[in-house]
């Protein structure tokens, strides 16, 4: 806003359901500035570091320990992960599935690379469950992404 045309401001406002007049006009190209001066940083954080943040705050009034450490260990839903999948490769060869991970663990990546990029999944799999959330079929989420890209 702070370096638009005057058209595309006034645009901007009405499209955000604000009338522009003269001083919401010099107000908005001034909110840049105003929001690098001010005392308080802006922040944007996760809903879960949001709520980390509350409890570092509030321990008491949360019952949890002050100076309390998340701990998340994903050990044995890794380890579980990884026998899925060697079940999914050896149940039927012939399956395109099984020939896929063939393919990832024999001549693409490795197993070391397979388990590292498994691991990568795992530590965003709250981004997926956000992504899929409500789908019938999450899976199919996924291949139309693939074959579709936006």
């Amino acid at each position: 806003m702070a370096s638009a045309e005057e058209a595309e401001l006034r645009q901007q406002l009405v499209d955000l359901g604000i009338i522009p007049t003269n001083a919401l006009l010099s107000e908005a190209r001034d909110l840049f500035e105003r929001l690098l001066s001010t005392e308080h940083e802006l922040r944007t954080t996760t809903f879960h570091a949001f709520c980390q943040e509350i409890l570092r705050r509030f321990p008491l009034e949360a019952e949890v320990s002050p100076g309390f450490e998340l701990l998340e260990s994903t050990a044995e839903l890794e380890q579980a992960t990884w026998q899925a999948l060697e079940q999914e490769a050896t149940r039927d060869p012939s399956d395109p599935l099984a020939l896929a991970i063939d393919t990832l663990l024999q001549v693409g990546a490795g197993a070391f690379s397979a388990r590292r990029a498994l691991q990568a999944f795992l530590g965003h799999r709250n981004d997926w469950w956000a992504y899929t959330e409500g789908e019938a079929d999450p899976l199919a989420i996924c291949g139309a992404a693939a074959t579709n890209p936006a």
